[in-house]
């Protein structure tokens, strides 16, 4: 859009209606070592006393043992990966023609990946991770950066 000396572009991008199998989540909530695990792991079934506040950890088989409770594939790590992402905007104004050597000129700021809209918990539904292999399947790549650009253009 333009208006007066101003140009505006912004690039909304989505997807609706896909599932994630959040891989990372089932490594990270199982009991059997000394890794770190997610908040929630912790918070289980201990005793009637201390019950905990999150009915998913237990083992497979129901019981106390909580060694390798969620590691096996389970529809609990799956999760929808609906999302609306705003990916780009760019803000330009372009100078009034002078009498010089420049026929023109315009400055512009541009800020990516400002916001994202979904419920899904991971960094980035979007990602197609394992070098892209094994779509929807999220090991938690690196958070997508939120980056920001000054810029010129000078026309001679």
């Amino acid at each position: 859009a333009d208006y007066r000396s101003f140009d505006l572009n912004v690039l909304f991008v989505g997807a609706y209606d896909f599932d994630i199998y959040r891989n990372i989540e089932a490594s990270t909530m199982n009991m059997d070592g000394v890794f770190n695990v997610l908040d929630k792991a912790k918070d289980r079934w201990r005793s009637p006393s201390n019950p905990g506040s999150n009915p998913d950890a237990k083992n497979s088989q129901g019981g106390t043992n909580y060694f390798k409770w969620s590691r096996e594939s389970s529809e609990r790590y799956i999760y929808d990966g609906s999302y609306t992402w705003l990916k780009s905007v760019t803000l330009g104004y372009t100078l009034p023609k002078f009498k010089s050597v420049l026929s023109g000129a315009r400055v512009f700021v541009t800020a990516n990946n400002l916001l994202l809209f979904s419920k899904y918990p991971g960094n980035n539904p979007d990602a197609g991770v394992r070098g892209g292999t094994e779509l929807n399947n999220d090991d938690e790549s690196y958070p997508v950066p939120r980056t920001w650009a000054v810029g010129a253009k000078f026309n001679f």
